[in-house]
Formats: C-alpha cells, structure tokens, sequence
C-alpha cells in the first residue's frame, strides 16, 4: 500500500476487527484517557503526533471494529516504531483485542500488522505550512501568550525603552523561534 505523505506529514487511519467481548475494556481505557493525558506522556513528549483519535464502530452481528485515525510529521515507519517502543503497555491495553494484533515489540512485527489494517487518508488537511513539524507548531503555541503579553507591555513605550523590552524578550524566547 502506497503511504499517506504530505509534504512532512504522514496520516494512519487503520480499521481493526475487535475479538468478541474486548469493548468493555476499551471503554474503560477510553475513559482513563479522557479524563488524563498521563498513559500518552511518553508520546507526547515526543512532539511528533499532532492528532491521535480511537472510534468504535458498529457491526451487524459481530463485534465492533476501532478506527485508528492519526497524523504526525516524519516517516511512518519511525512514528510506528517509536509508539511501539516507548509505549508497548498503551498499545497492549488498546489494541490486545484487535483481531492478529502481534503485540508492540518487535517493531518489525508491528509495522507489517499496521501496513496490512492501514486505509489512508483520502484527504488530509493541516492549517501549517507544509514543512512544518509538529516540534515547529508546539513551539509556535508556546510563543503566542508570550508575545501577546510583550505586545501588551510595550504599547505605547519611546524607542528606547521599546529596544530594552524587545531585546529581552527575543533572549528570553529564542529557543521558541
């Protein structure tokens, strides 16, 4: 299957059979992770995912299926990986359920099962330039409220006073840029 790539960015969206009885149990993680980020630090550490998103869908007569749907900037094979690696536990209690589903590790394993449930994206849409990267946008989100409060502290001040506010806060903010 031909991956999804756009411009940096790579989309998954990955249809699952579920094995009979496995919904309860997802419900319960779906909760925990939606009342705290704590299981998704290690990934969101990371700053490579821009949207991860699991669904359950209805099937007559049988068991759901769970719609994988993310996106990320890098290779896929890397974002895969590397989920994988520094989560096995988050995969297991996801995807333990899913129909063949070989485990996190070895990642050799894991990327053959993804490549095989993996349906693209039929159309991808980002708000960030092309070449952006995820670690590009976290940075940008951290340096709105800043330069808001800059805007707000420098209006009205003379050139000189101004130059003083601007040279601090470009040293205080330069690994933002």
């Amino acid at each position: 299957m031909e991956r999804r790539q756009f411009g940096r960015w790579g989309a998954v969206t990955a249809l699952t059979p579920l094995r009979r009885g496995w919904t309860p149990w997802l419900r319960l993680v779906f909760l925990f992770g939606s009342l705290t980020n704590v299981a998704a630090q290690p990934i969101l550490r990371s700053r490579v995912i821009a949207l991860g998103r699991w669904t359950l869908l209805p099937r007559a007569g049988k068991p759901p299926a769970m719609v994988f749907e993310t996106n990320w900037s890098g290779a896929w094979e890397n974002y895969i990986a590397d989920l994988g690696r520094i989560m096995p536990w988050q995969w297991r209690s996801i995807w333990s359920g899913a129909e063949r589903f070989p485990g996190p590790l070895p990642v050799t394993d894991l990327l053959s099962w993804v490549d095989v449930y993996d349906h693209g994206a039929d159309h991808f849409y980002t708000g960030y330039d092309d070449t952006a990267t995820t670690q590009n946008v976290s940075r940008a989100l951290a340096l709105r409220p800043r330069l808001a409060r800059f805007i707000a502290e420098v209006d009205g001040l003379g050139p000189d006073e101004f130059g003083r506010h601007w040279r601090r806060f470009t040293t205080e903010v330069q690994g933002l840029v």
